[in-house]
């Protein structure tokens, strides 16, 4: 008998869509920009430094699929740079608080999503936004060799030490990083702390619950120390050491009542019918 896991990444529509969100086509898996996939959750743990048999060429994702494992891109992309947001909801003292009650903790974190979701529509982003199992990764894409990417990499000036990282190759893959590409990364990141402090204007008002950067821990509160992350840490790596969970990959790290979660963008769809969705294989699949 299949797995619920394997039955809903046996879908070639998953398939197509993960491969989408890698920045390939047509389901072609080689086709994809992610510079490389790294497979299963457990390597989100600790330092978050996954074994070198959990990273893989993105034309091996089919090999990640059949062991029904969870898919992770490289924030890396050969021919753009990703702008990548994290929003969670967090609580030290009831960690998988979101998992066994999604409806009250995602509406909790509605307002500050709200309030992200606005300020990119302000300036004109085009963005996806992934359901994960605690929040939401907010990602866009800019091109490479546009104006933009331009300006972002002379908005920030790493320091020699960093530089000196993507001049030579590293664990992951065996070429050095662009150095063009490790100042766009920079360049992200200090946008992204001035869109933080525009959403937190707004978060702290809207919010019920407090709105604080990068997972700094709160106060308890009648369920514990629970607030909403908004999450920058991925600007505190070289590019080459970031990696992020992709659209419609599963959700092993914590699993809800009947062991099945699949991460789905959020559409104009009701939230409660998108925390419906995304524990059932067959629906999940139609989704996609």
């Amino acid at each position: 008998m299949t797995s619920p896991d394997l039955a809903y990444y046996n879908s070639p529509h998953t398939a197509s869509r993960i491969v989408e969100y890698c920045g390939g086509s047509r389901g072609d898996a080689a086709s994809c920009t992610s510079r490389f996939l790294v497979a299963d959750s457990e390597v989100t743990f600790g330092l978050g430094i996954p074994q070198a048999d959990d990273i893989m060429d993105p034309s091996r994702l089919g090999a990640i699929l059949d062991r029904g494992l969870d898919v992770f891109r490289s924030v890396w992309d050969v021919r753009s740079l990703i702008a990548l947001l994290d929003l969670d909801y967090q609580n030290p003292d009831m960690p998988d608080e979101a998992i066994l009650n999604p409806s009250r903790s995602f509406s909790l974190m509605e307002p500050v999503f709200r309030a992200v979701e606005a300020e990119l529509r302000h300036f004109g982003m085009n963005h996806i936004a992934v359901m994960t199992g605690q929040g939401y990764h907010l990602a866009w894409r800019i091109p490479a060799h546009t104006r933009i990417m331009a300006q972002l990499q002379r908005l920030a000036k790493p320091p020699r030490t960093l530089e000196s990282k993507y001049e030579h190759d590293h664990p992951f893959t065996p070429e050095a990083t662009p150095l063009a590409s490790g100042r766009g990364h920079s360049g992200i990141g200090l946008l992204m702390e001035y869109l933080c402090h525009r959403v937190l204007r707004q978060a702290y008002v809207a919010s019920e619950l407090p709105v604080v950067l990068t997972g700094l821990a709160v106060g308890s509160r009648r369920k514990g120390r629970e607030a909403i992350s908004i999450d920058l840490s991925a600007y505190g790596d070289p590019l080459y050491m970031r990696y992020t969970r992709c659209a419609f990959s599963l959700y092993r790290k914590t699993r809800g009542s009947n062991g099945f979660l699949a991460c789905l963008p959020r559409t104009d769809s009701p939230l409660e019918d998108l925390l419906s969705v995304r524990v059932s294989p067959d629906l999940a699949a139609d989704y996609a």
